[in-house]
């Protein structure tokens, strides 16, 4: 990496991508409004307005999208002031089809309508929800007429027969704009998709099938990527239930404290009204006291002056009750006569005391039989500062209730849209500066932690990663990167080492068997034949697939490193039995077969030692039962089948093959012809051998016979 490198923040590269990002937004805006603008002009009961969501979402990725689908009910709004609350169904719709796309969905056509019908299905679920919380049933939207249809024809309910409006419209509208989408993409070269995909990658960019491997890999606990994704949700989640909430809360004290200036304010103009020194008059004569009714008339021009005064009465208050001096009637409630005493509220008994006394009174909020109420009590003082009644007003709460409704509706579903677009972008971001640089770390750390090393080529992958997030991330990887070039020369120097003592020992084994062979008079070269002819059965036998779970890679040099040693036994029997011309007697041949424990017994005394060696192993197997037989005739053990060792088997195949082709063996008779040695590896085949190493030895006649090219007689 070169010095300096990703110290500039305002590359060429980012203003490309931020340009390029301007452009998806601004064409799928566009398409969003103009085809909106269509609908509306043809009359028709569709909507299109994320024609230009989903094309971006389908060539650009789920994040231009997401800012199309905000950015769209965000200007709509100059003019639509309704737009803005349903904007998060835009969003939604922008992360669904971007998310699905990229899994290839919009590429088969069954696939792309099973994206207009999840998008018919969310989209209608949550318009439905917002349109009944914000306008109540079929009061606006292009489903309201539908809505009212199905709900005077069928008796649903109101709600349900709204959903099913919306679902049907929107299976329409959604359907029709994933098969224009569907299409579009068809005719778009792959190549331009590939440059319209908008993407974070701040390293070199990882192919697909790597991608899905890094993101498959899993941890013992939660994963990065679960973290980060609760901690946005619960952070995002926190902050915007609690901005939603106080601003509720805001709202409806706010609103209640307007209502209790409204209340109070018409209290102080009735109070203005009363003439105290002749509220007993009031009381005992009422209408028939001159300017009774006008009074009263003033006071119901002072109810009627706004939607949301319910009741002005004045009472004068008292131990037995409520007085009447003044009451309106409305439809439900007939106004009760001057004189006529009320029994106190349930609510107001508390308060006698302080009213009885003409004490100044809070406003009160009672929900009871006259409705939800916010009460305010003026007291009406005469010359002497004696409180002669009180002027009370009711407003009304219900319509604050609904209204309160509303407002937590609309704030919800802005701080939903706003809530989808900060979570979506967010997890972006993450996934490009955080995740996939982390796990591909992980990933370039197993390939560096592999048992057998890391090759050249790996090592290069590591190192053109080229993370460059400029933060503590680029720092690990360039530390990482100069771990695993460090690590490579190290793994290559020890690998060299390995080899040169790998080299050395087999050198060793073979001077070594060399040496043993030499006591015998006539078994010039039988070593080097019989490795070879090891190697190529095994070779065969693994082309046949003839016991894959034994004969691996490790099997095949642990046998082939071990097999120089078969006779190594013999350097513990006399030259005179080695080298007797002729037949052995009974006495000699016992002595000669006993070089199978002795070679057994020599590799077991090294293997104390060395106890975890493969290749020592299978030594101590081939030197102690090459001359078993597979029918169990032979020797030391008269082991049969499959309890004589692999390794052992296939030794006895290559030396009883090359006993026959040369002048080796007890009875020292001449070689036999290639054809005639090899018709007795056949015949011996399920007796002496295992047939399946027999037939594998047979199925490489050619090798074989090149081997022994030199022995032909």
């Amino acid at each position: 990496m070169e010095k300096g490198r990703g110290k500039d923040p305002v590359s060429k590269s980012k203003i490309l991508r931020i340009a390029g990002l301007i452009v998806l937004c601004s064409v799928g805006v566009f398409l969003n409004l103009g085809a909106g603008w269509f609908a509306g002009r043809a009359g028709r009961p569709l909507y299109l307005d994320t024609l230009g969501t989903v094309l971006i979402a389908a060539v650009g990725g789920y994040i231009p999208a997401v800012f199309v689908g905000f950015f769209t009910n965000l200007i709509k709004s100059i003019y639509d002031t309704t737009a803005v609350y349903f904007g998060c169904i835009n969003v939604l719709i922008a992360i669904l089809v971007g998310y699905l796309s990229k899994q290839g969905w919009m590429k088969k056509w069954y696939k792309a309508f099973t994206i207009g019908l999840l998008m018919a299905v969310s989209s209608g679920i949550l318009g439905s929800i917002l349109s009944y919380c914000l306008y109540g049933f079929a009061a606006d939207g292009v489903s309201a007429d539908l809505a009212l249809r199905i709900y005077e024809s069928t008796g649903m309910p109101q709600y349900p027969a709204q959903l099913l409006a919306n679902l049907a419209l929107e299976f329409c509208d959604k359907v029709l704009t994933v098969t224009v989408v569907f299409f579009l993409c068809l005719g778009i070269p792959e190549s331009i998709k590939e440059s319209t995909m908008f993407d974070g990658w701040q390293q070199t960019p990882l192919s697909k099938k790597t991608l899905n491997r890094i993101r498959k890999m899993s941890s013992k606990g939660m994963g990065i990527r679960s973290k980060i994704s609760l901690i946005l949700i619960l952070s995002l989640l926190s902050v915007s239930l609690g901005a939603t909430v106080i601003s509720y809360y805001l709202y409806r004290q706010n609103t209640i404290e307007e209502h209790k200036h409204l209340a109070g304010g018409v209290a102080d103009l009735a109070v203005g009204l009363i003439d105290p020194e002749k509220v007993n008059e009031y009381i005992i004569n009422g209408r028939q006291v001159p300017g009774y009714e006008e009074i009263e008339q003033r006071l119901y021009q002072l109810r009627d002056s706004s939607d949301e005064i319910e009741f002005i009465y004045v009472y004068r208050i008292e131990l037995d009750g409520c007085h009447v001096v003044f009451d309106l009637g409305t439809d439900d409630y007939p106004a009760a006569k001057p004189g006529e005493v009320l029994s106190i509220e349930e609510a107001f008994v508390p308060l006698l005391g302080d009213m009885i006394l003409g004490e100044q009174i809070d406003p009160q909020v009672t929900n009871d039989q006259y409705g939800f109420l916010l009460t305010v009590y003026k007291p009406v003082y005469n010359k002497a500062g004696n409180c002669t009644c009180y002027v009370g007003v009711d407003v009304s709460m219900t319509k604050l209730a609904h209204n309160s409704y509303i407002f937590f509706a609309k704030l919800l579903s802005i701080f939903l849209s706003f809530f989808l677009l900060t979570m979506s972008f967010c997890l972006w971001l993450a996934e490009y500066n955080i995740l996939i640089p982390v796990n591909t770390m992980t990933y370039a750390a197993g390939i560096m932690s592999k048992e057998e090393g890391m090759s050249s080529d790996e090592a290069d992958e590591v190192k053109n990663l080229d993370i460059r997030t400029g933060d503590e991330i680029e720092l690990l990887y360039r530390a990482l990167a100069k771990s695993s070039e460090k690590s490579l020369k190290q793994f290559d120097t020890l690998s060299q080492r390995f080899s040169h003592v790998l080299l050395s020992r087999r050198k060793l084994i073979f001077l070594f068997a060399d040496m043993i062979e030499s006591r015998e008079s006539d078994t010039g070269g039988h070593v080097d034949r019989l490795v070879k002819s090891v190697k190529v059965i095994l070779r065969s036998m693994r082309e046949l697939g003839y016991y894959q779970d034994i004969v691996t890679d490790q099997f095949v040099e642990d046998v082939i490193s071990a097999v120089p040693l078969h006779d190594i036994g013999k350097v513990n029997v006399s030259e005179i039995v080695l080298n007797k011309p002729g037949k052995l007697t009974d006495e000699e041949f016992a002595i000669m077969k006993m070089h199978t424990r002795y070679g057994s017994e020599i590799i077991d005394g090294i293997l104390q030692d060395v106890p975890d060696s493969g290749m020592l192993q299978e030594a101590k197997n081939i030197a102690a039962y090459h001359h078993e037989r597979w029918d169990g005739k032979g020797y030391p053990e008269g082991l049969k089948g499959e309890d004589i060792p692999l390794s052992a088997r296939v030794a006895a195949v290559a030396d009883l093959f090359d006993e026959l082709m040369t002048k080796r063996g007890p009875d020292r008779k001449k070689p036999l012809s290639f054809e005639d040695a090899m018709d007795v590896m056949n015949d011996e085949s399920g007796t002496g051998f295992d047939p399946l190493v027999a037939e594998a030895f047979i199925m490489a006649e050619d090798e074989i016979r090149k081997i022994y090219a030199d022995k032909a007689p």
